[in-house]
């Protein structure tokens, strides 16, 4: 015997052994005998679901507020408050529960049993997937990392190139500000000079011509008093007195 077939019929003997038993304990899935076995309980349920599988109860159970109740929604309310229908009730939502449930269980445990290894390689497969995508994300971070950093040091050594730049050029203006201050000083410098040279020019040029006015006087004085001297020995009488007179103002 194959160990597939070994395996199923553990399998359908354990899902049998124990659906049984659940039958057993909680079944059967609708009224159970002893429920119907009461006339009361037998006559009152057919009358009971005659009126719920009614139409009229199932429109007026949908949507209350836009029906009328129908006959007879007096007596199921009555027969669904009763213990006994009650206690019916839970033993088959029990049952339900635990053959569903139980079913769950079984099919569940195939599933894994058989999907283990293809889910195992799907899922080792995947696993592979993200581990390769987190390699080639860490790789790709390494290459960012160092194209910044790379960028990061071109940026750098751009700023010190225009730092460099910006001090030859502060260098360059301040040398021609002094080149222009210099030349500014000695430009004042020469228009200081050539007003004093302008200055003593003028001040000669005003001693000539007050020069020139005191021998114009003096020539006048003496010829003033020639012309009222009397003899020769007047006139050189005058003349040296002219002399003496222009030595005076000189």
């Amino acid at each position: 015997m194959t160990p597939v077939k070994r395996f199923f019929l553990i399998y359908f003997a354990v899902y049998l052994v124990v659906g049984l038993a659940i039958n057993f304990i909680y079944g059967p899935p609708g009224l159970s005998s002893e429920y119907l076995q009461q006339g009361t309980n037998q006559a009152d349920h057919e009358r009971y679901l005659s009126v719920v599988k009614s139409d009229d109860y199932k429109l007026w159970k949908e949507r209350p507020n836009l029906h009328e109740p129908p006959a007879g929604v007096d007596f199921v309310a009555e027969y669904e408050k009763r213990p006994a229908f009650q206690d019916e009730e839970k033993r088959r939502a029990t049952y339900t529960l635990l053959m569903e449930t139980w079913n769950f269980l079984m099919v569940t445990y195939l599933i894994v049993h058989f999907a283990r290894k293809p889910l195992g390689g799907f899922l080792d497969e995947q696993i592979d997937v993200i581990r390769q995508k987190l390699q080639a994300g860490e790789a790709a971070r390494t290459e960012a990392t160092e194209r910044y950093e790379h960028a990061q040091q071109k940026y750098d050594s751009i700023g010190d190139e225009i730092a460099e730049e910006e001090r030859y050029k502060v260098a360059q203006i301040q040398r021609e500000r002094e080149e222009i201050e210099q030349l500014t000083a000695d430009n004042l410098a020469e228009i200081d000079r050539a007003t004093e040279d302008r200055k003593r020019e003028e001040e000669h040029l005003a001693a000539l011509r007050v020069k020139e006015e005191l021998v114009n006087e003096a020539i006048a004085a003496v010829t003033e008093q020639i012309k009222k001297a009397p003899s020769a020995a007047d006139d050189a009488e005058l003349i040296v007195q002219f002399v003496e007179e222009l030595e005076k103002r000189r």
